[in-house]
This record gives C-alpha cells, sequence and structure tokens, in this order.
C-alpha cells in the first residue's frame, strides 16, 4: 500500500487525532516562533525565514516554513510582530499567519516582564489528488471537505533578570477542532493546547563580551503525551558566527553553526541525526536552513551612549567650575573684608598725620589713591574715603567707585544705600542666595547686576536715608551670622 495512502488512513480513522506545533532547530536564535512575549524584546527590527525539512526522501514527509518580522517602538515598551508559516505532511497542507503584540512592564532595572498575545488563523487542506483509493466514489470521501478555516492563537509570558530569558507560552490556545467530515465525526483533528517553557542564559567569556555561551532548555508539555525537552549550548561570536549542540528528547542529536555577515545578516544551519525509539523508521535528511536580518541600530544607540557620556563629563565640569567660582567668591569677600580692615587704619592713620604732620598728607593720600585703584581693578565693592572720625563697624558705609547698577530688566538703579548680603559672578549661585534669602524671612529682597564688574548683588534693603539703612543692617544682623554691608550708591548718568 502507497505511504500517502497508509498516512490517509491513520488520519481519517482516528477519532481524536491532535496536530503538535512544529519542531523548529533556530528557535535559540528566533524564540518569537513559540513565545510572542519576546516580541519586539530586541527593539531592533528583525525578519527571519525557516524552512525545516525532515524525513525528506519518505513520500509524505514533513516540510514547514515560516516567516517572522517583529519589532519595538517606544523605547521598547511595545513590541509588534506578524508571522507566516506554510506546512505540508502528505496529503494535508497548512497556511497560518498571525499578528503578534508584546507589553513591557518594567519592575526595576535587572527585573522586567513582557506579556505577549499572538491572533491569527490557519487555513487547512486536503490534497485529493495524493489520495490513492480503490473506490473513489465511497460516500465518506464524496462528503470530505478540501478546504477548512479555524482561528488560533498563542498566549506568551517573558520574565528578564539581568541577562537570564525565562519564557512561557501557550501555543494553539483555543484548542479548535478542523472538521474535514461534514457528518462522519472520523474526518477531524484537534489543535492540542501546548504548555511550553523556555529557560536561557548567556555567561560571557571575555571581558568585552565579545565570546559567550549560552545553555538553552525547553519543554513542552501536550496532555496524554510524554513531557519532551530540549538541551542546547550555544558558543557564540557576537560579530561573526556560532556554533551549537544539543539533544531532543527521546529524538535527535542536534548540531548547529550559524555566521553573521554585511553588518546584520544571519545564515544558519542545522542537522539532526535521529536516536532513540524513532531511529527504525528514519528516512533521508533531517535538516534546517534558517536566513536573519537585523536593522541594526546599535550605531544610533552607542552614539546616543557617547552623546550622553560626553553631557554627563560637561555636567561634571560644570559643577566643578562652579565650586572654583564659588571659592574665587569667598576669597573675594574675605580679601574685601581685608581691604576694608586696610582702609579702616589708613582713615585712622590719616586723621593723626592730618592732626600731627600735614606735611605727610601727599604721601598718604597717594596710598590711598593706590589702594582705591586695587579696589576698583577687582571689582571689590569697597573704595576710601577718609573718615573724619572713629565710626563703630556696624555703622560704616561703603560708598561705590564707579558702579553701574541696574536691575533685572536693564532698568537703572537709583541713588541711595543698599544693605546687601552677597555678590556673585554666577547669576544661577545669586538665584539660589536670593531664594534662601527670602525663605529666611527677607521677602522683598531682590537682585541688581553692576554692569561696571558683571557682578550680581542680592540686596535686602534700599533707602534714601543713610540712618535707615544703617539701623536695617543691624537688625538683620541680629538674627543672621552672614555677611552683610551698607553701600552707598551714586547712579550712573
Amino acid at each position: 500500500m502507497n505511504k500517502v495512502v497508509l498516512f490517509f488512513i491513520l488520519f481519517l480513522t482516528n477519532f481524536s487525532f491532535s496536530q503538535q506545533i512544529p519542531f523548529y532547530n533556530h528557535h535559540f536564535v528566533n524564540p518569537f516562533i513559540y513565545n510572542p512575549g519576546y516580541t519586539g524584546y530586541k527593539e531592533n527590527v528583525s525578519a527571519f525565514l525557516v524552512r525545516n525539512s525532515r524525513n525528506s526522501s519518505f513520500d509524505g514527509g514533513v516540510i514547514n516554513n515560516y516567516l517572522t518580522v517583529d519589532g519595538a517602538i517606544k523605547d521598547g515598551k511595545h513590541g509588534f510582530g506578524l508571522s507566516a508559516a506554510y506546512q505540508t505532511q502528505g496529503i494535508q497542507q497548512q497556511l497560518g499567519a498571525g499578528l503578534s503584540y508584546s507589553y513591557l512592564l518594567k519592575v526595576n532595572n535587572d527585573h522586567s516582564f513582557r506579556l505577549g498575545i499572538q491572533a491569527g488563523f490557519l487555513d487547512n487542506q486536503l490534497d485529493a489528488s495524493a489520495i490513492n483509493v480503490e473506490m473513489t466514489d465511497d460516500p465518506f470521501l464524496q462528503e470530505l471537505s478540501r478546504n477548512k478555516l479555524t482561528y488560533n492563537g498563542t498566549f506568551g509570558l517573558l520574565y528578564t533578570w539581568k541577562t537570564l530569558r525565562i519564557g512561557v507560552s501557550i501555543p494553539q490556545l483555543i484548542g479548535n477542532k478542523v472538521k474535514y467530515g461534514t457528518e462522519d465525526p472520523r474526518g477531524f483533528y484537534q489543535l492540542e493546547r501546548h504548555y511550553m517553557l523556555n529557560i536561557s542564559q548567556p555567561i560571557s567569556l571575555t571581558k568585552d563580551k565579545v565570546w559567550s555561551i549560552t545553555p538553552n532548555v525547553m519543554l513542552r508539555y501536550l496532555p496524554g503525551l510524554k513531557l519532551q525537552y530540549d538541551v542546547l549550548l550555544q558558543a557564540d561570536h557576537s560579530k561573526w558566527a556560532w556554533l551549537a549542540v544539543g539533544y531532543k528528547s527521546d529524538y535527535a542529536v542536534e548540531m548547529n553553526a550559524g555566521v553573521k555577515v554585511l553588518n546584520g545578516f544571519q545564515i544558519g544551519y542545522s542537522y539532526e541525526y535521529i536516536v532513540g525509539s524513532l531511529n527504525a523508521f528514519r528516512s533521508g535528511v533531517n535538516h534546517e536552513i534558517m536566513l536573519g536580518y537585523t536593522f541594526n541600530n546599535d550605531k544610533y544607540k552607542n552614539r546616543i551612549a557617547e552623546l550622553e557620556m560626553q553631557t554627563e563629563e560637561l555636567n561634571q565640569s560644570h559643577n566643578n567650575l562652579e565650586k572654583v567660582i564659588s571659592n574665587s567668591e569667598l576669597q573675594l569677600i574675605e580679601r574685601n573684608l581685608m581691604l576694608e580692615d586696610s582702609l579702616a587704619r589708613l582713615n585712622l592713620l590719616y586723621q593723626l598725620l592730618l592732626n600731627q604732620n600735614k606735611d605727610l598728607i601727599s604721601e598718604v593720600e597717594s596710598y590711598r589713591k593706590t589702594l582705591n585703584q586695587i579696589a576698583a581693578e577687582d571689582s571689590l565693592e569697597t573704595s576710601f574715603t577718609p573718615e573724619v572720625e572713629n565710626i563703630p563697624e556696624d555703622e560704616k558705609i561703603i560708598r561705590s567707585a564707579g558702579y553701574n547698577f541696574v536691575d533685572l530688566q536693564n532698568s537703572r538703579a537709583p541713588s541711595g544705600y543698599y544693605v546687601i548680603n552677597g555678590v556673585f559672578s554666577s547669576r544661577s549661585n545669586a538665584i539660589n542666595h536670593l531664594e534662601a534669602t527670602k525663605n529666611g524671612g527677607v521677602e522683598n529682597a531682590y537682585l541688581l547686576l553692576n554692569k561696571t564688574n558683571h557682578f550680581y548683588y542680592v540686596i535686602i534693603f534700599y533707602s534714601t536715608d543713610d540712618r535707615e539703612a544703617i539701623n536695617q543692617r543691624k537688625e538683620y544682623s541680629k538674627t543672621n551670622s552672614s555677611k552683610v554691608w551698607v553701600l552707598e550708591y551714586f547712579s550712573v548718568d
């Protein structure tokens, strides 16, 4: 009897014939084929074309072909994919297609879950021309439908912890029956629900992570059948090639090799050597060929990473510069205080000399002018003016020397007495100090810009009355330890 006829008889006379999903050997390269949870998990758009042939010399051998495309959008949050498959086995052909979607739930940088679902259709056909029977007018054959369309669905879940991947999927989730006979119940088979688990863990062999090995384990369970498992060990070079060897339980030893060319293409080949209980029935070669292409955006990711690193370096440099500027401001204030003290002492000396020895006035006057010049060159907020008496420290008034005050809207500031508690070369630092001053209770504090030295001054009080400004300084000093002084300012015409 012809083997096709034998297959046909076995197919139609079983009351509950179930169909398993095909064995594919490159699932470790493209796990999306079994689990929609992997849809877009690599973020790059990838396409794979596979042809799988088993028992090629057997009349009615099995040929499985599939095409998949998947990718992700919005930083990998959403994955989309499509797949198409065509299978032939004896007199039966099956064409299927489906759309997949996955959603990423990120727990933290190390842990994440990706939920996926696939929905599609299966077009099942019988090749009547391949049926070789003696009675072609058999009523059972006459009422057989040659084509049956049904729907299919798959659920998938992917969990990742760093580089560890654990996937769970349920192909043929709906479990539909494909009925070829319109009256006789024998003419059907069941799309049996599968329960699948796959685990993989790349292990880097070099510091640059170019060389690695990856153990892969896949378990599949169908009610009523023994648990099936695949184990495979893959050695991989990230830019060139891979080599793998595996074992399918009670079925075959698998050898797999592939190359990576032209910055995105992958070509893979696998060969199965049948062992176990099916060894006596094998016929021909069992092998699989894979073509894959990844629309690689790693170079853009690397460029983005470089720009992010450069940005971080610039931010660090900016912070360091801010610290240097802040330290310079402190040094400038300290120098200002020292100069104030020197000027006060010089005022006293000047007064003594004025009363005792007028011949030395010219020399002291020259020294005074020199100090005033140094103060103006260093953009310090002080100048020397001879005092007629020894004034207490908290009543001193510093007089401006060539200052040009404007507010932040570039409006000229009026002449008068300004109570100041901070000077900054950095506008951001000045704003921060202003906010701290306001939070400390001086709600009316504001900023002025000295266009002569381009420093920002934090003003806590202004008045045209010097006594009022001095009293305000004293009140502020009672509750604040920061340096505060009164500046007499003459507006630039």
